[in-house]
């Protein structure tokens, strides 16, 4: 038993990994293809720095050693689109969410597969705003949101 745990784990510890250098190049991708990328967290806090998108802002607001990191996203929408966004939000979440629940339940073995991980999650949807800069200017733009588990939480392995 203790032998099939350890090998379980293992498997488990390869798999995260896989998970980890698939997003880290998805990632790269996106930073080449859009203006900029950003990752929030559950309550719509940056998470990171997210430098290329305070300098596309012009913001004031990221202090150089923190950057964006606990910032929440919607101070620089439009007034008028943060409730559509923030609905936006909820609605690809949950629906990526029960994509994810309809994955598990159909599942044939206890693991899943970097690809059906990466499945469960490609619910991209996109939605138009105007995003407010340091000088008040309107900036419109398409964001893309892409639910995808946190390979880096500790909650990622068993």
């Amino acid at each position: 038993v203790c032998r099939q745990n350890l090998e379980h784990l293992a498997s488990a510890r390869l798999e995260m990994n896989a998970v980890r250098k698939m997003s880290e190049g998805v990632h790269m991708m996106l930073s080449i293809l859009c203006d900029t990328t950003v990752t929030l967290d559950p309550d719509g806090k940056f998470k990171g720095s997210c430098r290329s998108f305070a300098s596309m802002m012009l913001s004031s607001r990221a202090k150089l050693e923190e950057g964006l990191a606990g910032i929440d996203f919607t101070a620089f929408l439009c007034e008028s689109d943060v409730q559509r966004f923030l609905t936006f939000l909820k609605t690809s979440s949950s629906r990526a969410q029960a994509s994810t629940d309809v994955d598990e339940d159909t599942s044939s073995s206890s693991s899943r597969t970097s690809t059906e991980m990466s499945r469960s999650s490609n619910q991209t949807s996109s939605i138009l705003v105007n995003l407010v800069d340091s000088a008040g200017l309107k900036i419109g733009v398409e964001l893309y949101h892409i639910p995808v588990p946190d390979p880096y939480s500790s909650e990622a392995l068993p």
